[in-house]
């Protein structure tokens, strides 16, 4: 990712998964508040219902990551390990980014919001795969999210 924004040439930079769990066609929803002026940080939120859920332990994680996040960082956001994050690509590149892996999620909600930005929200499709088709989040990486999360607000 730090090498594709090197490279970024346009006005707004975009990531999401290329896993096939979140659609691409959402990426005109996520750019329309930055289009229109309304926000400059947009993250993809999911739905969490039951068919778009890897399980009951995963939707936890990931809840709890997120309180976390708007705990230490006394914003609200609904989905701070959402792969789907655009934002003005000066922007994008100014964050020290560091860190690998899932980690890098949380780094860059958590860069942004010191940075004094507000993250608007916009609901995006997401269909999360098994185990067998490569699902690999842990309850490990939700450990390093954490600790992500301590070291941005720390430093």
């Amino acid at each position: 990712m730090r090498t594709a924004l090197g490279h970024a040439t346009l006005e707004y930079a975009a990531i999401f998964d290329a896993d096939l769990e979140y659609p691409a066609k959402d990426l005109a929803l996520v750019l329309e508040p930055l289009v229109s002026g309304e926000a400059s940080v947009v993250f993809g939120t999911r739905a969490w219902t039951s068919q778009s859920s890897y399980s009951f332990w995963y939707v936890m994680g990931n809840k709890s990551v997120t309180f976390a996040t708007n705990l230490l960082y006394n914003c609200w956001i609904s989905d701070v390990m959402t792969c789907y994050k655009v934002m003005r690509t000066q922007l994008f590149r100014s964050l020290p980014l560091r860190e690998r892996g899932f980690a890098i999620e949380p780094e860059i909600a958590a860069r942004v919001l010191r940075a004094g930005e507000r993250i608007h929200e916009v609901p995006i499709s997401y269909r999360a795969r098994s185990r067998e088709a490569g699902k690999k989040l842990t309850a490990l990486d939700g450990l390093r999210v954490l600790r992500t999360l301590l070291r941005c607000r720390v430093t």
